[in-house]
Protein backbone atom coordinates (compact mmCIF):
# COMPACT_ATOMS: atom_id res chain seq x y z
CA UNK A 1 0.00 0.00 0.00
CA UNK A 2 1.35 3.79 -0.64
CA UNK A 3 1.21 6.04 2.14
CA UNK A 4 1.82 9.75 2.76
CA UNK A 5 3.94 11.68 5.38
CA UNK A 6 1.27 12.38 7.52
CA UNK A 7 1.57 8.29 7.99
CA UNK A 8 5.43 8.13 9.64
CA UNK A 9 4.08 7.49 12.92
CA UNK A 10 1.38 4.72 11.81
CA UNK A 11 2.17 1.83 14.16
CA UNK A 12 0.64 -1.03 11.34
CA UNK A 13 3.59 0.14 9.25
CA UNK A 14 6.01 -1.89 11.39
CA UNK A 15 4.00 -4.69 11.00
CA UNK A 16 5.13 -4.82 7.47
CA UNK A 17 6.71 -7.52 5.48
CA UNK A 18 8.58 -4.92 3.60
CA UNK A 19 8.93 -1.41 3.83
CA UNK A 20 9.95 1.07 1.50
CA UNK A 21 10.45 4.90 2.53
CA UNK A 22 11.01 7.07 -0.29
CA UNK A 23 12.76 10.13 0.22
CA UNK A 24 15.83 12.45 0.23
CA UNK A 25 16.25 13.99 3.70
CA UNK A 26 17.96 11.67 6.30
CA UNK A 27 16.43 13.22 9.42
CA UNK A 28 12.81 12.28 8.23
CA UNK A 29 14.32 7.95 7.16
CA UNK A 30 15.68 8.39 10.46
CA UNK A 31 12.25 8.72 12.60
CA UNK A 32 11.17 5.54 10.83
CA UNK A 33 14.18 3.20 11.06
CA UNK A 34 14.44 4.30 14.99
CA UNK A 35 11.18 3.26 15.59
CA UNK A 36 11.87 -0.12 13.50
CA UNK A 37 15.13 -0.36 15.84
CA UNK A 38 12.49 0.85 18.80
CA UNK A 39 10.44 -1.86 18.41
CA UNK A 40 12.00 -5.37 17.05
CA UNK A 41 16.12 -4.59 17.65
CA UNK A 42 17.60 -6.21 20.70
CA UNK A 43 20.90 -4.69 21.29
CA UNK A 44 22.70 -7.85 23.44
CA UNK A 45 26.49 -7.40 24.83
CA UNK A 46 27.59 -11.02 24.21
CA UNK A 47 30.52 -10.80 26.19
CA UNK A 48 28.27 -10.18 29.25
CA UNK A 49 25.47 -13.47 27.75
CA UNK A 50 28.65 -15.77 27.76
CA UNK A 51 30.40 -14.86 30.88
CA UNK A 52 33.34 -13.27 28.89
CA UNK A 53 35.89 -10.32 30.21
CA UNK A 54 35.01 -8.58 27.26
CA UNK A 55 32.57 -8.02 24.21
CA UNK A 56 30.75 -5.42 22.45
CA UNK A 57 26.60 -4.48 22.02
CA UNK A 58 25.20 -5.33 19.20
CA UNK A 59 22.08 -5.52 17.40
CA UNK A 60 21.50 -9.62 17.12
CA UNK A 61 18.62 -10.25 15.02
CA UNK A 62 19.90 -7.38 12.30
CA UNK A 63 20.71 -9.42 9.24
CA UNK A 64 22.84 -8.38 6.28
CA UNK A 65 20.86 -8.87 2.88
CA UNK A 66 21.50 -12.51 1.85
CA UNK A 67 21.25 -13.23 5.38
CA UNK A 68 18.19 -12.12 5.52
CA UNK A 69 16.68 -13.19 1.91
CA UNK A 70 17.57 -16.72 2.97
CA UNK A 71 16.48 -16.72 6.66
CA UNK A 72 12.57 -14.74 6.33
CA UNK A 73 10.30 -17.66 6.60
CA UNK A 74 12.69 -19.38 9.12
CA UNK A 75 11.57 -18.16 13.36
CA UNK A 76 14.60 -16.01 15.41
CA UNK A 77 14.69 -16.82 19.14
CA UNK A 78 15.81 -13.59 19.23
CA UNK A 79 12.68 -12.19 17.67
CA UNK A 80 11.33 -10.89 14.27
CA UNK A 81 14.28 -10.82 11.61
CA UNK A 82 15.52 -7.07 10.72
CA UNK A 83 17.16 -6.04 7.35
CA UNK A 84 17.75 -2.41 6.65
CA UNK A 85 19.44 -1.44 3.19
CA UNK A 86 20.33 1.60 1.18
CA UNK A 87 18.47 0.95 -2.38
CA UNK A 88 21.29 2.81 -4.03
CA UNK A 89 24.10 0.61 -2.78
CA UNK A 90 22.66 -2.54 -3.66
CA UNK A 91 24.04 -4.39 -6.75
CA UNK A 92 22.39 -5.51 -10.12
CA UNK A 93 22.15 -9.31 -8.27
CA UNK A 94 20.45 -7.63 -5.16
CA UNK A 95 18.59 -5.59 -6.91
CA UNK A 96 17.10 -8.76 -8.62
CA UNK A 97 16.93 -10.29 -5.75
CA UNK A 98 14.87 -7.64 -3.97
CA UNK A 99 12.51 -7.50 -6.62
CA UNK A 100 11.68 -11.86 -6.45
CA UNK A 101 11.12 -10.75 -2.66
CA UNK A 102 8.52 -8.39 -2.92
CA UNK A 103 6.30 -10.99 -5.17
CA UNK A 104 7.10 -13.74 -2.18
CA UNK A 105 7.90 -12.03 1.42
CA UNK A 106 9.31 -14.43 4.25
CA UNK A 107 7.27 -14.38 7.10
CA UNK A 108 9.33 -14.09 10.16
CA UNK A 109 11.24 -10.78 8.50
CA UNK A 110 10.79 -6.98 7.97
CA UNK A 111 12.89 -5.50 5.19
CA UNK A 112 13.39 -1.89 5.51
CA UNK A 113 14.49 -0.38 2.18
CA UNK A 114 15.67 3.12 1.73
CA UNK A 115 15.44 4.99 -1.60
CA UNK A 116 16.40 8.51 -1.99
CA UNK A 117 16.29 8.88 -5.42
CA UNK A 118 12.86 9.88 -7.26
CA UNK A 119 14.57 8.38 -10.14
CA UNK A 120 14.99 4.81 -8.52
CA UNK A 121 11.32 4.75 -6.41
CA UNK A 122 8.80 5.94 -9.12
CA UNK A 123 8.90 2.03 -10.53
CA UNK A 124 7.68 0.86 -6.74
CA UNK A 125 5.17 3.60 -7.07
CA UNK A 126 3.61 2.05 -10.10
CA UNK A 127 4.00 -1.28 -8.87
CA UNK A 128 0.83 -3.15 -8.45
CA UNK A 129 2.03 -5.91 -5.81
CA UNK A 130 2.78 -2.77 -3.57
CA UNK A 131 -0.50 -0.15 -4.69
CA UNK A 132 -2.32 -3.46 -3.46
CA UNK A 133 -0.91 -6.09 -0.82
CA UNK A 134 -1.24 -4.56 2.79
CA UNK A 135 2.28 -6.54 3.95
CA UNK A 136 4.53 -4.65 1.50
CA UNK A 137 3.92 -0.75 1.47
CA UNK A 138 5.37 2.72 0.49
CA UNK A 139 6.10 5.54 2.99
CA UNK A 140 6.27 9.03 0.97
CA UNK A 141 8.49 11.14 2.74
CA UNK A 142 9.45 14.15 0.23
CA UNK A 143 7.09 16.48 1.50
CA UNK A 144 5.77 17.49 4.79
CA UNK A 145 3.39 19.60 5.36
CA UNK A 146 3.47 22.12 8.48
CA UNK A 147 1.68 20.14 10.93
CA UNK A 148 3.31 16.64 10.32
CA UNK A 149 6.48 19.31 11.09
CA UNK A 150 5.35 20.30 13.83
CA UNK A 151 4.26 17.08 15.17
CA UNK A 152 7.95 15.58 14.09
CA UNK A 153 9.81 18.51 16.40
CA UNK A 154 7.50 17.95 19.38
CA UNK A 155 8.42 14.79 19.54
CA UNK A 156 12.45 15.42 18.86
CA UNK A 157 11.76 18.15 21.27
CA UNK A 158 10.37 16.23 24.12
CA UNK A 159 12.38 16.18 26.81
CA UNK A 160 11.89 20.09 26.78
CA UNK A 161 8.65 22.46 27.57
CA UNK A 162 8.20 24.52 24.24
CA UNK A 163 6.29 27.52 24.18
CA UNK A 164 3.37 28.13 21.90
CA UNK A 165 5.07 29.62 18.88
CA UNK A 166 8.28 28.31 18.95
CA UNK A 167 7.49 25.57 16.89
CA UNK A 168 6.26 27.38 14.33
CA UNK A 169 9.04 29.65 14.48
CA UNK A 170 11.49 27.28 14.24
CA UNK A 171 9.40 25.82 10.93
CA UNK A 172 9.51 29.69 9.27
CA UNK A 173 13.06 30.10 10.17
CA UNK A 174 14.91 26.91 8.81
CA UNK A 175 12.28 26.70 6.20
CA UNK A 176 12.83 23.25 4.29
CA UNK A 177 16.52 22.96 5.12
CA UNK A 178 15.76 19.45 6.31
CA UNK A 179 19.14 18.14 6.64
CA UNK A 180 19.49 21.43 8.87
CA UNK A 181 16.94 20.13 11.53
CA UNK A 182 18.84 17.15 13.47
CA UNK A 183 22.03 19.96 13.58
CA UNK A 184 19.28 22.55 15.31
CA UNK A 185 17.36 20.46 17.45
CA UNK A 186 21.07 19.69 19.23
CA UNK A 187 21.39 23.36 19.58
CA UNK A 188 18.06 23.80 20.95
CA UNK A 189 19.01 21.50 23.43
CA UNK A 190 22.57 22.87 23.72
CA UNK A 191 21.00 25.85 24.64
CA UNK A 192 20.28 24.93 28.24
CA UNK A 193 16.45 25.92 28.95
CA UNK A 194 14.26 23.20 29.96
CA UNK A 195 11.55 25.48 29.26
CA UNK A 196 12.18 27.42 26.00
CA UNK A 197 10.49 30.88 25.22
CA UNK A 198 9.88 32.14 21.60
CA UNK A 199 12.12 34.33 22.50
CA UNK A 200 14.90 31.68 23.29
CA UNK A 201 13.88 29.75 20.19
CA UNK A 202 14.79 33.30 18.93
CA UNK A 203 18.17 33.42 20.03
CA UNK A 204 18.96 30.00 19.51
CA UNK A 205 18.27 30.61 15.28
CA UNK A 206 19.80 34.06 15.38
CA UNK A 207 21.12 34.52 11.72
CA UNK A 208 19.29 31.31 10.17
CA UNK A 209 16.94 32.61 7.48
CA UNK A 210 15.86 29.55 5.20
CA UNK A 211 12.56 30.40 3.70
CA UNK A 212 10.75 27.59 1.50
CA UNK A 213 8.50 28.56 -2.40
CA UNK A 214 5.66 28.13 -0.37
CA UNK A 215 6.70 30.96 2.34
CA UNK A 216 7.70 33.31 -0.53
CA UNK A 217 4.22 32.98 -2.48
CA UNK A 218 2.39 33.50 0.74
CA UNK A 219 4.51 36.82 0.98
CA UNK A 220 3.41 37.81 -2.24
CA UNK A 221 -0.11 37.18 -1.97
CA UNK A 222 -0.63 39.06 1.61
CA UNK A 223 1.57 42.12 -0.14
CA UNK A 224 1.65 43.85 3.19
CA UNK A 225 4.78 42.34 5.08
CA UNK A 226 7.15 45.03 3.66
CA UNK A 227 9.25 44.60 0.88
CA UNK A 228 12.53 44.18 2.61
CA UNK A 229 11.63 41.07 3.67
CA UNK A 230 10.23 39.88 0.46
CA UNK A 231 13.31 40.74 -0.86
CA UNK A 232 15.28 38.83 1.54
CA UNK A 233 13.02 35.93 1.13
CA UNK A 234 13.25 36.31 -2.74
CA UNK A 235 17.25 35.98 -2.43
CA UNK A 236 17.53 33.20 -0.33
CA UNK A 237 15.78 30.93 -2.80
CA UNK A 238 17.56 32.29 -5.82
CA UNK A 239 20.80 31.14 -3.90
CA UNK A 240 19.37 27.98 -3.60
CA UNK A 241 17.88 27.15 -6.64
CA UNK A 242 18.21 30.20 -9.62
CA UNK A 243 16.57 33.19 -10.83
CA UNK A 244 15.26 31.58 -14.23
CA UNK A 245 14.30 28.46 -11.98
CA UNK A 246 12.28 30.44 -9.19
CA UNK A 247 10.05 32.27 -12.17
CA UNK A 248 9.06 28.88 -13.39
CA UNK A 249 7.62 27.78 -10.83
CA UNK A 250 6.18 30.88 -9.81
CA UNK A 251 4.57 30.58 -13.09
CA UNK A 252 3.02 27.18 -12.62
CA UNK A 253 1.89 27.95 -9.29
CA UNK A 254 0.03 31.21 -10.27
CA UNK A 255 -1.54 28.88 -13.20
CA UNK A 256 -3.09 26.93 -10.71
CA UNK A 257 -4.25 30.14 -7.88
CA UNK A 258 -5.82 31.42 -11.18
CA UNK A 259 -7.71 28.45 -12.09
CA UNK A 260 -8.67 28.23 -8.23
CA UNK A 261 -9.82 31.70 -8.12
CA UNK A 262 -12.42 31.12 -11.12
CA UNK A 263 -13.67 28.88 -9.41
CA UNK A 264 -14.09 30.73 -6.18
CA UNK A 265 -15.77 33.55 -7.65
CA UNK A 266 -17.91 31.70 -9.69
CA UNK A 267 -19.35 30.06 -6.84
CA UNK A 268 -18.09 26.35 -7.56
CA UNK A 269 -16.07 26.52 -4.63
CA UNK A 270 -17.77 27.87 -1.20
CA UNK A 271 -15.62 29.79 0.84
CA UNK A 272 -15.97 29.12 5.07
CA UNK A 273 -18.21 26.01 4.41
CA UNK A 274 -17.31 22.60 4.02
CA UNK A 275 -17.63 20.78 0.88
CA UNK A 276 -16.75 17.83 -1.27
CA UNK A 277 -13.26 17.94 -3.16
CA UNK A 278 -14.21 15.10 -5.01
CA UNK A 279 -17.46 16.22 -6.65
CA UNK A 280 -15.64 19.73 -7.24
CA UNK A 281 -12.73 18.06 -9.08
CA UNK A 282 -15.87 15.48 -11.10
CA UNK A 283 -16.99 18.70 -12.65
CA UNK A 284 -13.78 20.40 -13.97
CA UNK A 285 -12.64 20.37 -17.50
CA UNK A 286 -10.12 17.27 -18.36
CA UNK A 287 -7.58 19.79 -19.19
CA UNK A 288 -7.94 21.54 -15.76
CA UNK A 289 -4.47 21.12 -13.56
CA UNK A 290 -6.93 20.88 -10.70
CA UNK A 291 -7.84 17.81 -11.09
CA UNK A 292 -4.67 16.36 -10.91
CA UNK A 293 -3.32 17.60 -7.39
CA UNK A 294 -4.08 15.71 -3.87
CA UNK A 295 -6.74 16.60 -1.92
CA UNK A 296 -4.21 18.77 0.46
CA UNK A 297 -2.86 20.89 -2.45
CA UNK A 298 -5.90 21.32 -3.30
CA UNK A 299 -7.03 22.53 -0.26
CA UNK A 300 -3.83 24.72 0.32
CA UNK A 301 -4.40 26.61 -3.06
CA UNK A 302 -8.06 27.35 -2.13
CA UNK A 303 -6.94 28.96 0.94
CA UNK A 304 -3.76 31.01 -0.93
CA UNK A 305 -6.20 31.87 -3.57
CA UNK A 306 -9.05 33.34 -1.72
CA UNK A 307 -6.24 35.60 0.46
CA UNK A 308 -6.23 37.95 -3.02
CA UNK A 309 -8.24 39.04 -5.68
CA UNK A 310 -8.63 37.52 -8.98
CA UNK A 311 -7.07 41.26 -11.08
CA UNK A 312 -3.75 40.57 -8.49
CA UNK A 313 -3.28 36.80 -9.41
CA UNK A 314 -3.44 38.13 -12.70
CA UNK A 315 -1.16 41.02 -12.85
CA UNK A 316 1.83 38.96 -11.02
CA UNK A 317 1.39 35.95 -14.10
CA UNK A 318 1.45 38.50 -16.48
CA UNK A 319 4.76 39.70 -15.16
CA UNK A 320 5.97 36.13 -15.39
CA UNK A 321 4.46 35.51 -18.50
CA UNK A 322 8.09 36.06 -20.63
CA UNK A 323 9.31 32.69 -19.46
CA UNK A 324 10.53 29.88 -21.40
CA UNK A 325 13.33 31.38 -23.82
CA UNK A 326 16.11 29.92 -22.46
CA UNK A 327 19.08 32.20 -23.80
CA UNK A 328 18.16 35.03 -21.24
CA UNK A 329 20.55 35.12 -18.62
CA UNK A 330 19.72 34.92 -14.86
CA UNK A 331 19.95 38.74 -14.42
CA UNK A 332 16.60 38.75 -17.03
CA UNK A 333 14.93 36.67 -14.50
CA UNK A 334 15.61 38.34 -11.67
CA UNK A 335 14.14 41.35 -13.01
CA UNK A 336 10.76 39.44 -13.54
CA UNK A 337 11.02 38.95 -9.66
CA UNK A 338 11.83 42.17 -8.74
CA UNK A 339 9.07 43.64 -10.83
CA UNK A 340 6.59 41.09 -8.89
CA UNK A 341 7.75 42.10 -5.22
CA UNK A 342 7.09 45.90 -6.33
CA UNK A 343 4.27 45.64 -7.74
CA UNK A 344 1.68 47.97 -6.55
CA UNK A 345 -1.67 45.46 -5.51
CA UNK A 346 -4.67 45.71 -7.55
CA UNK A 347 -7.91 45.41 -5.78
CA UNK A 348 -11.68 45.70 -6.31
CA UNK A 349 -15.00 44.28 -6.33
CA UNK A 350 -13.54 41.70 -8.37
CA UNK A 351 -16.76 39.48 -8.69
CA UNK A 352 -17.46 42.56 -11.03
CA UNK A 353 -14.53 43.73 -12.85
CA UNK A 354 -15.91 42.01 -16.02
CA UNK A 355 -12.88 42.04 -18.30
CA UNK A 356 -10.44 40.42 -16.18
CA UNK A 357 -13.05 37.67 -15.19
CA UNK A 358 -13.45 36.87 -18.99
CA UNK A 359 -9.79 37.25 -19.70
CA UNK A 360 -9.15 34.67 -17.41
CA UNK A 361 -11.97 33.03 -18.57
CA UNK A 362 -10.15 32.28 -21.80
CA UNK A 363 -6.80 31.64 -20.57
CA UNK A 364 -7.36 29.10 -17.97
Amino acid sequence: MIYEFNSIYNDELLDSLVLFITGSYSFFNNIVIDRVRDKYCRIVNLGNVFGWEFGKADMVNVEEFEDFIGNSNIPSISGKRVCIINFRELTKKQLEYLNKYINNPGSQGLLLVIIEEYRDFIRYLQNNIIRNDKRINLLKLSFPNRDILRKILREKLGKLNIAHGAIDLFISKVGSQYDMYDEIVEMVYEYGQENVSYKDMGRVLKGIDNYDFEDFVNILLENNKGVKKTYKMMYNIVRDIGARNLVLRLRMKFDLLLQMRLLINKGVIPVGIKYSIKDVKDKLNDNNKLRDVSNYVFRSLQIQASKTYLVDLLSIRMILNGVGNDIWGEEVYENLLLRTVNRKERIGDIGNDIEVFKTCEVVY
